[in-house]
């Protein structure tokens, strides 16, 4: 395919479209394959219909991808919030436990992210972002009734193999809505939910942590208020545990919100119209990284261990954690 594109100007538009031809439809990109089939008469766009597309684009994607990666930093910092409200006494911690209950959830994002890669080539991806949503938030509710070291540490494991999926997840949708310029200031939005997330869990911290609570050991009914949202849940052993209950059944309602609002890839939005979808596919043609092929392709497994860059990028990512 091949386009004469530019957005610097307001006179500039897309002028031309050579559509892919069919016979080699079956191993190329998504973007291909929808372009090629588009019904639509003239696929040239002004500058203004396309910031009109980005606009919704960013109405529409951004806040959902900004959601999904705060709660799993939320979620996985709930250890150190719940650590002042008594977990290593009630849960038996000694020794280094405590450090391995932190330990083990990076090392199962490690080990689980290879797989993460796969399901984003091979499945929708907002459906795999809704599904990892649900997952974790659930093993962090599920985290709330554990009394002891071996099965906080396997629920932490847990929880981090289902979190592995939001990093190359966040990476992945930011390439197939945006432009190479519009990239940057989208991934320092999400990362800047890391920020986000110690000042809405502290606050959160301090209301919770101070429930008054006589039921240890035992269940009862208690009701959490969340803007919009009511959700009942069984609090568990102490006042940590609440928290964990809160933040994992909070993070699970979130998971249907973008299953039903996330679309898959800007072919498939639904929100869009069909000529708001081919503009939003079109315009990505200068990126050339594509969109999503559901094809496995090992030689680019192999590219990326020989790329420079990557091992640098990785030492500095492991030199900094």
């Amino acid at each position: 395919m091949a386009a004469n594109t530019s957005s610097d100007s307001k006179d500039d538009a897309i002028t031309h479209v050579e559509r892919t031809p069919q016979v080699h439809l079956q191993r190329v990109d998504a973007a291909a394959k929808f372009l090629a089939n588009a019904h639509v008469d003239d696929a040239s766009f002004t500058f203004e219909e396309e910031r009109a597309v980005l606009k919704r684009i960013d109405y529409r994607v951004l806040p959902l991808l900004l959601g999904a990666y705060f709660f799993q930093q939320l979620d996985k910092s709930s250890l150190s919030y719940v650590s002042i409200f008594g977990i290593q006494k009630d849960a038996g911690l000694v020794g280094k436990q405590y450090s391995w209950l932190g330990s083990i959830l990076y090392l199962a994002q490690l080990i689980m992210q290879p797989l993460a890669a796969f399901l984003l080539v091979k499945l929708p991806t907002g459906k795999v972002i809704a599904g990892a949503i649900f997952l974790w938030g659930s093993s962090l509710a599920i985290m709330s009734s554990c009394t002891n070291f071996p099965s906080l540490l396997g629920l932490r494991f847990v929880l981090g193999s289902f979190e592995a999926m939001i990093a190359p997840a966040c990476v992945a949708t930011t390439t197939m809505w945006w432009r190479r310029s519009e990239q940057t200031l989208r991934t320092a939005y999400w990362n800047a939910m890391n920020g986000l997330t110690f000042i809405v869990g502290s606050l959160f911290t301090y209301g919770l942590g101070h429930i008054e609570s006589d039921a240890m050991h035992k269940y009862q009914i208690i009701l959490c208020v969340i803007p919009l949202i009511e959700l009942f849940a069984k609090e568990v052993l102490t006042d940590a545990s609440t928290f964990s209950l809160f933040c994992g059944l909070l993070t699970v309602a979130y998971s249907f919100v973008v299953l039903v609002f996330m679309p898959d890839s800007p072919m498939s939005a639904k929100y869009l119209t069909e000529r708001e979808r081919v503009i939003a596919t079109e315009r990505l043609r200068a990126n050339q990284m594509g969109v999503q092929s559901g094809v496995w392709k090992w030689e680019q497994v192999w590219e990326t261990f020989l790329d420079f860059k990557t091992w640098c990028w990785f030492i500095a990512i492991i030199a900094i954690s």
